[in-house]
């Protein structure tokens, strides 16, 4: 996660750290339709990627630890 704040502002969009392929191709968006749209788009993608990490981390560590505040379902 802290390698990833590192490149928030980076104006690099390096497919290790921003998968902007994937995103375009999902997204059905044009080469063209995408270079127009920048900067400001490459600066969204890459703080939705970041959040998403960070409740992903969230997630990981809820479940690293042992609950007795509720009973489980069945």
């Amino acid at each position: 996660m802290l390698d990833h704040e590192t490149y928030v502002d980076m104006e690099t969009a390096h497919p290790q750290w921003l998968p902007v392929a994937l995103f375009k191709r999902k997204m059905d968006i044009s080469d063209t339709d995408w270079d127009a749209s920048q900067p400001r788009a490459t600066i969204e993608l890459r703080r939705g990627r970041h959040d998403m990490l960070r409740r992903v981390l969230e997630a990981a560590e809820r479940l690293e630890h042992y609950s007795y505040a509720a009973t489980p379902r069945r």
